[in-house]
Formats: C-alpha cells, sequence, structure tokens
C-alpha cells in the first residue's frame, strides 16, 4: 500500500500491477486504493486477476509451466521438484502444466520423478524455510514430509505412476520450479 500511494502522489502516468492476491474468492488487496488511481484518470492494467472496473490480462499460466519442464527435459534432468500454493489459480495452472508436460516426455525407458511441495498459507516470506528445509533433506537424504510420501514417477498416460520410496531417494531432485514468483 504505501508504495502504490507514493506512485499516486508522483502522478504517475500508467500502472501495471500483479497483486498479491489472498485467493480466489477474497478480495483484492488495495481495492480502495487502486481505486483512487482510477478517479485520477491514471490508466491500470491488473496482470492475473479478474479486477471489476479495471482492464485485466491473463497470461497463459498452464503454458509457462510445460514450457519450463520442457526447457529443464531438454537441458537433461530426470529428478524434479515443483513448489506451489493451493487456492490460487496461477499458481495451480502453472504447477499442473509443468506436471503434465513431464508426464508427456516420460517413457519407462527414461523415467521421471517428481516431488510436490505444498508451500503453506501466509506471506511469502513463510515460504522460504520450508523449501529450504525440503532442499536440504533432498541433498542430504534424510526424510522430509514431501519426501515422506511414496515419490510420484511421471509416465505416458492418464496418471502418474507411484515409486517406490527407496528407489526415488536415490535421485536427488536437480531441477526445482517453483508455480508462484519466488
Amino acid at each position: 500500500a504505501q508504495i502504490l500511494s507514493q506512485f499516486l502522489h508522483r502522478n504517475i502516468q500508467g500502472l501495471i500491477i500483479s497483486p498479491i492476491c489472498p485467493g480466489p474468492q477474497r478480495g483484492l488487496p488495495n481495492q480502495t486504493l487502486l481505486n483512487q488511481f482510477k478517479i485520477a484518470n491514471i490508466p491500470i492494467l491488473v496482470l492475473d486477476h479478474e479486477v471489476k472496473g479495471f482492464s485485466c490480462l491473463f497470461i497463459d499460466d498452464y503454458e509457462a509451466g510445460r514450457r519450463a519442464a520442457r526447457y529443464l527435459y531438454e537441458r537433461g534432468h530426470r529428478h524434479f521438484v515443483v513448489c506451489w500454493k493451493q487456492g490460487h489459480g496461477p499458481f495451480y495452472f502453472r504447477k499442473q502444466g509443468y506436471v503434465d508436460e513431464l508426464k508427456g516426455l516420460s517413457s519407462i525407458s527414461d523415467p521421471m520423478y517428481i516431488d510436490e511441495l505444498l508451500l503453506p498459507d501466509g506471506p511469502e516470506d513463510g515460504w522460504y524455510k520450508p523449501m529450504q528445509d525440503y532442499l536440504m533433506s533432498a541433498l542430504s537424504g534424510r526424510p522430509h514430509p514431501a519426501r515422506g510420501q511414496p515419490r510420484l514417477q511421471a509416465q505416458r498416460g492418464p496418471q502418474l505412476q507411484v515409486q517406490p520410496r527407496y528407489e526415488a531417494q536415490r535421485h536427488p531432485p536437480l531441477a526445482a520450479f517453483c508455480a508462484n514468483d519466488t
């Protein structure tokens, strides 16, 4: 809010904003402040959120996830981790595109392993510790909730196949994708 207020008082010519939204069913933070921009005839473009009364642009998050997966796959990675947060459409679609692309690229002769780290609710600064804990456990072979479940092995077909835990733990992830913007 403080930065937006500074922009409003500096008489900017326009604003492109990708607001952090607490969830799809909750209101947009700083809605009142954005309305002040509108009253001042300052054009606003809101990214990845539908906000009534404002111009909105949606990025193809599913395709972004697919491209990220293909990029990592083409560079030889076969054990992946995807970090994401529930309750926010863009994060879900990025994650799903990532997983779907890996499923399509995998084969029995070239298996892939996917760990999923679900980030906690709350501000982004609360996400760093769970990500750090996961990566430290993955590199050391110690158990972690995201690693404690049987691994998912990406294979062609409608579902991910469960990979026995002892097999997947021999393959620490070398490619990480955060479906959020962190």
